[in-house]
């Protein structure tokens, strides 16, 4: 099975010209480049490996995101049970902004809470936010429980600094 660069790489090859400038566009100058690296890799592959790579990325687009468990951990004391009474657009704006700069975090937080809450929050983050996040969500199951605490210590600090600033504190 090819790296996943390179099915990706695969699967582009196989759409048409209008929506692979339009999907081209999306990329960062990074990811273009490993696609043009993953496209003269591929350069020779059949039209049956295309389509196959093809099959695969629509299947796994449906599938949608999966949030793997966090580091085993008792419920009762789960550091971002608490959050989840809070308001989901607190949520929304605050991992936005951590997601540019601790995708990890993010991607730790969203793992911690419970389903429903957690696609409250994942459908409402921009497409670049989901999209910075979701490749950390592999590193999620490693995440130590001292650097989970630390994580919901920053989260929950900088809630707390979106309640002075609106009068709730």
């Amino acid at each position: 099975m090819p790296a996943a660069a390179d099915r990706a790489a695969l699967a582009f090859s196989a759409i048409p010209v209008t929506p692979a400038v339009a999907v081209s566009q999306r990329l960062s100058i990074a990811e273009r480049v490993k696609l043009r690296e993953g496209l003269a890799r591929n350069r020779d592959a059949t039209s049956d490996q295309r389509r196959e790579a093809l099959e695969a990325l629509v299947a796994a687009v449906q599938a949608g995101t999966t949030f793997p468990p966090p580091h085993p951990q008792d419920e009762d004391t789960c550091p971002f049970r608490d959050f989840e009474q809070r308001p989901p657009a607190d949520l929304v704006g605050t991992l936005g902004k951590f997601a540019r700069s601790q995708p990890l975090l993010v991607a730790v937080a969203l793992c911690h809470f419970t389903e429903n809450y957690r696609d409250t929050i994942w459908s409402a983050l921009d497409s670049d936010c989901r999209a910075t996040v979701r490749p950390t969500l592999g590193h999620v199951a490693q995440t130590s429980h001292s650097r989970t605490r630390r994580y919901a210590q920053e989260l929950d600090g900088e809630l707390a600094r979106l309640d002075r600033r609106l009068g709730r504190a």
